[in-house]
């Protein structure tokens, strides 16, 4: 029904099968993307939280923690390690929830949600790069400088991060620090 733009006969079905199997992923994220199909953020937004828990614990935190730490490694010997399929949907499903956050227009959620994020994969450079534009929305520079200097620890060639903390430089008449972070990345 989905595929046939038959979004309300979906959801008709797909809420029998969560009824059925409330902990089948592919049923909740298909729902949740149903329900967005009908402009029901707020229901979809739910779901996705469900699902995340479930994907979560399939992946505990200390586990994705210390796979971070294994990829960053490998991919400094190897180039990019492959990411798990839970930790892909894991990380899909964050995006999708700071998505509809914003498209609710819940700024402050979608604030605490990155900061949570963050704590929970704090190697994520991705997330990192999303809250330190999110402390830039929010008028606190100092701290999206942080989170922007914390990315770079993880990955110096983050261009957004780059480019934030040399222009921050630039404006501080810190001139030699702006041409020693650029030297260090690949344009």
């Amino acid at each position: 029904y989905r595929l046939m733009k038959m979004p309300k006969e979906a959801v008709r079905h797909l809420e029998k099968a969560y009824l059925l199997a409330p902990r089948n992923t592919e049923v909740i994220e298909a729902l949740a993307d149903a329900y967005e199909e009908l402009g029901e953020n707020k229901k979809a937004l739910r779901l996705q939280y469900i699902l995340l828990k479930i994907l979560e614990k399939k992946e505990p935190t200390t586990q994705s923690i210390r796979y971070l730490f294994e990829s960053e490694y490998y991919a400094l010997l190897n180039g990019p390690a492959p990411i798990s399929r839970n930790r892909t949907r894991i990380k899909n499903t964050q995006k999708k929830i700071l998505y509809l956050l914003e498209k609710i227009g819940d700024k402050k959620e979608r604030h605490k949600e990155l900061i949570s994020f963050v704590e929970r994969y704090p190697l994520d450079s991705q997330i990192r790069v999303e809250l330190a534009y999110s402390y830039l929305a929010l008028n606190q520079n100092d701290k999206a400088l942080d989170e922007f200097n914390k990315v770079l620890e993880i990955n110096s060639q983050d261009r957004d991060s780059v480019f934030y903390v040399v222009d921050h430089h630039i404006q501080n008449g810190q001139y030699s620090k702006a041409q020693q972070l650029l030297s260090l990345i690949h344009i």
